[in-house]
């Protein structure tokens, strides 16, 4: 199986992001929607056209399939409101939560992806172990957010709209794993 094959072949599995039962058989066109300001996975550029490896993907299975697609890209809840509530088709691609599942029917993953958590240059005793009395930026609705809650309960966080907002000063992070994306 080549390279295009393997990939046609996971991005048709995605289609499992849309909410309704659709039939994508006699589907003409479909939305997809997706942040717009989360380089380098989705981004607007200068001239305020999609770019990234999210929308790379779905052109790609555009291609193959033969079905167009229109990107909708705004903040990260918009993004996953806009599915819930049909203004688009499609999530391009999100880390699975059970929380969304009950809204949102998932594929298999179709790449993986790491995030990280980044920490200012001045704290030089930091550990991961021991985030007592740290602020967390996270994005709302955002795995990230999901994740520090789960996992670090005690550490406040700090609600962002979307990644434009954030400007850490970093020099340390940690990596954590996907389940999907």
């Amino acid at each position: 199986m080549n390279i295009h094959s393997k990939i046609t072949f996971l991005i048709i599995a995605t289609l499992f992001f849309i909410p309704q039962n659709a039939l994508l058989a006699s589907a003409a066109q479909l939305t997809i929607s997706h942040s717009a300001s989360m380089p380098p996975l989705s981004f607007l550029d200068e001239k305020g056209n999609p770019q990234g490896i999210i929308i790379d993907i779905w052109k790609l299975w555009s291609e193959e399939t033969g079905i167009d697609v229109v990107f909708k890209l705004s903040n990260w809840n918009q993004a996953l409101t806009s599915v819930t509530n049909g203004d688009t088709d499609v999530h391009g691609g999100l880390f699975y939560t059970k929380e969304r599942a009950e809204k949102l029917h998932f594929s298999d993953k179709f790449f993986n992806f790491s995030g990280g958590l980044f920490v200012s240059k001045k704290l030089t005793d930091f550990k991961i172990d021991n985030l007592d009395n740290l602020n967390c930026g996270v994005i709302k609705e955002g795995f990230s957010k999901k994740f520090m809650e789960d996992n670090f309960p005690y550490v406040s966080l700090v609600i962002y709209d979307s990644c434009s907002n954030q400007r850490p000063d970093s020099s340390i992070y940690r990596r954590f794993s996907s389940r999907h994306v």
